[in-house]
């Protein structure tokens, strides 16, 4: 069986976000995983440890410097899954330069486009969860939210909701890294109960099951796990007007959107016809996701497929504007 080494984070070890690749991949590699941690001063230091050849490189939500790379690994293919939510500002051809020899996969499809563009080699595929066993449609007067950053907040949730007949919230305190917890209002409007940890997913997959409304708890989205969970579950998910949230959701069919930057209170007038549209949707994408993930595997040991008018262009238009800075990563590449 071919090697492949698979450079992710180490926090999805907790969050299993990336296990549903991982499963596929090792059904074709003999896989190796190599955990990175993007908040340490030294976030690469694992890499030495897992260096040698290999028949397939993946990095899975992150870019190590290039020169690391080719230090440490050989390789006869390679691959790079981006996400949205944390390449959304990364719309220079100069950051992805490094990787013009990497077969990029994107799971978001405003990510795709913007990579293409740039003419970089790219394919765009959509993953979806599998549905789960309906155990009813839950509390139509209830709400669950994970608390996950500060910019989607119990305040402007609150805001959001404050039309409808919501009279209670479950928030999961389980903020991602470097962010504060914003306080709800607490003005008795809504009965508000809280956890921190969950021994068992299942408590909190219960919990999610107990409301029919689910606060997506990110402005973006890499892939969207545990909005797309609850959908598969058929609850009626509220989420910014962002990828990959608007690329799942259609507002007023299968949710809801929201401008994060001007949050309007939302009209729901039927809560439970939204998430039998929103279960419908999930299980025929599941059905597509179920004949097209194998595309993945022959992508990721295709050749590479540049455009190279499209990459000559784009990084000729930056090297005039921004000069330094393409200046810096080509000197970085060949010197």
């Amino acid at each position: 069986m071919k090697k492949l080494l698979f450079i992710g984070i180490g926090f999805h070890t907790k969050t299993r976000s990336c296990q549903f690749v991982l499963d596929l991949l090792t059904d074709h590699f003999d896989v190796t995983v190599c955990h990175v941690d993007q908040y340490q001063s030294d976030p690469f230091r694992a890499l030495p440890g897992a260096s040698g050849r290999y028949d397939v490189l993946v990095c899975w939500q992150i870019m190590p410097p290039r020169d690391l790379l080719d230090r440490y690994f050989k390789w006869k293919h390679a691959a790079l899954f981006p996400m949205y939510d944390s390449a959304s500002e990364d719309g220079n051809p100069e950051h992805w330069y490094p990787y013009r020899d990497f077969n990029i996969i994107c799971f978001s499809e405003k990510l795709h486009k913007r990579v293409s563009r740039m003419g970089f080699s790219s394919q765009y595929i959509q993953y979806f969860p599998e549905p789960t066993p309906m155990a009813g449609w839950g509390d139509p007067h209830a709400v669950f939210f994970w608390a996950r950053q500060e910019a989607v907040n119990c305040r402007s949730v609150e805001k959001l909701l404050q039309h409808t007949d919501i009279k209670k919230m479950h928030v999961h305190r389980a903020m991602d890294p470097h962010q504060t917890f914003v306080e709800p209002t607490l003005d008795g409007a809504i009965q508000y109960s809280f956890s921190t940890w969950f021994e068992d997913r299942q408590e909190m997959k219960q919990l999610v099951n107990d409301s029919a409304f689910y606060i997506a708890p990110r402005l973006r989205e890499g892939i969207g796990m545990s909005f797309l969970e609850a959908m598969a579950a058929g609850r009626c998910v509220i989420a910014p007007d962002d990828s990959t949230m608007n690329e799942y959701i259609v507002h007023g069919k299968t949710g809801y959107l929201y401008d994060p930057d001007n949050p309007v209170p939302l009209y729901i007038p039927d809560v439970k016809t939204i998430q039998m549209q929103t279960r419908s949707a999930i299980e025929k994408g599941y059905a597509r996701w179920q004949s097209e993930k194998e595309t993945i595997i022959s992508r990721i040991t295709a050749s590479v497929s540049v455009n190279r008018r499209k990459l000559t262009a784009s990084i000729g238009c930056r090297t005039f504007s921004r000069p330094l800075s393409v200046t810096k990563i080509l000197w970085k590449r060949f010197f």
